[in-house]
């Protein structure tokens, strides 16, 4: 979803780029994790239950030898014409032909080599890690925001 919207910019825009598929996760983990976020909230604060929640966006270290890379097998994105895919090929991207329909970016799934995360109970912002709880506390750095009022939606 997020690689859709930023390609079609791109070809109404001189100036926006393809996206790096790691950038395009990240931004998915994000929009994903923000409702479900503000979902699990809304759903703990109608139980009565007042327990901060975060959003965390993951990061794995792959090899890029790794034979997923060489083939990928998940199509991702809009598609392509033969002559859009080969100007694409040509820039470093890795399309395949998807079932005759045209051609989309591949992406591989790789292995995982190493995961980047804080220790378990170092949570964002005082949240729950590893069956640890700690106090939340205001962190310095700029000033404190708050998650949308009770029933607001404040994505929309």
């Amino acid at each position: 979803m997020i690689n859709l919207a930023f390609e079609a910019a791109a070809k109404t825009e001189a100036h926006t780029p393809m996206l790096p598929m790691s950038v395009c996760v990240a931004l998915s983990q994000g929009y994903i994790g923000y409702d479900l976020q503000n979902a699990l909230r809304e759903a703990l604060l109608a139980r009565g239950m007042s327990v901060p929640v975060a959003t965390v966006i993951t990061q794995v270290e792959v090899d890029a030898a790794d034979e997923a890379f060489r083939d990928p097998s998940k199509p991702i994105g809009s598609f392509f014409s033969a002559a859009e895919a080969k100007l694409l090929t040509r820039q470093g991207y890795t399309l395949k032909e998807d079932a005759g329909r045209g051609y989309r970016r591949g992406g591989g799934l790789a292995g995982a080599r190493r995961y980047y995360r804080k220790r378990d109970g170092e949570g964002a912002d005082g949240c729950r890690t590893g069956g640890n709880y700690r106090r939340r506390r205001r962190y310095s750095g700029g000033p404190r925001r708050e998650p949308p009022a009770r029933g607001e939606r404040g994505h929309r």
